[in-house]
């Protein structure tokens, strides 16, 4: 040991660098090669996956892999795919970018992780609205059916890690909106509202597309799971009777406040 350490010590500081840099690429060549499903399979074994996350097949590299058959809290994604963005790794931060597919819908953007907090950015979605029918089951006293398409798009996104969102720039689209409800169909044309974040409290402002139903207003949805809703809703001349009538008691105004469970 000795008899290498004096030898290294005669080398020019460029050589002794050079081996260094070397050593650092080629352990950044195995890393890359490390294949995704020994370091998932490493993940599940320690129990860091998150309750109600399932997976079918694991394929690819930690680097550039995907995830097929994705089961997280019961909603199905048919594949995630993700690639490292190693540049990002210089900045003190892990970048990847993402695809992930779902029946009939899909969601796009580049995520990154860092020991402060969790982000993402130019991020776009799309899912149909009837994926929504459980969670509106919890609250709906009738049998409700929704249709038409979600659209997301966030520029912007920061959360710590403990999922309180510090900051939020996107826009949310229900498309060619309808809602049946007890077999009374209410057509609404599309829906939009803005989404931004403050403290922790996410609020966004309500307008329409010209459809059925003229809609502005806004709302707050705060960490704690309280909401609270201050809508404007009002019959444009296309609006069917049934639209009509189901709004006429509302004296053109909506205002909800409560908890999600």
């Amino acid at each position: 040991m000795n008899r290498l350490r004096s030898r290294l010590s005669r080398l020019p500081w460029s050589t002794l660098g050079l081996l260094g840099l070397g050593l650092l690429f080629y352990l950044i060549f195995l890393l890359a090669r490390w294949p995704a499903n020994h370091a998932w399979q490493q993940i599940d074994d320690r129990g860091m996956l998150p309750p109600g996350v399932q997976v079918d097949t694991v394929a690819g590299t930690i680097w550039h892999g995907e995830l097929r058959q994705l089961n997280v809290a019961g909603m199905a994604i048919n594949r995630l795919r993700w690639q490292v963005r190693f540049g990002t790794l210089l900045g003190g931060r892990l970048g990847v970018d993402i695809d992930a597919a779902t029946e009939g819908g899909f969601l796009r953007g580049r995520v990154h992780l860092s020991p402060m907090r969790l982000g993402g950015e130019k991020i776009s979605g799309r899912l149909p609205a009837n994926r929504l029918e459980p969670i509106i089951a919890r609250y709906s006293p009738m049998p409700t059916q929704v249709h038409g398409q979600l659209a997301l798009a966030v520029e912007n996104l920061a959360m710590n890690h403990d999922g309180t969102i510090q900051r939020l720039d996107g826009r949310l689209a229900w498309q060619e909106g309808r809602v049946e409800v007890d077999n009374t169909v209410f057509e609404l044309g599309g829906l939009i509202s803005d989404l931004q974040a403050n403290d922790g409290i996410i609020h966004g402002k309500l307008s329409d597309d010209g459809g059925p139903l003229a809609l502005d207003g806004q709302w707050q949805l705060r960490p704690d799971g309280h909401y609270r809703l201050d809508a404007r809703p009002r019959a444009r001349d296309q609006a069917s009777d049934a639209l009509r009538n189901a709004l006429a008691p509302l004296g053109n105004r909506l205002q909800l406040e409560g908890r999600l469970r």
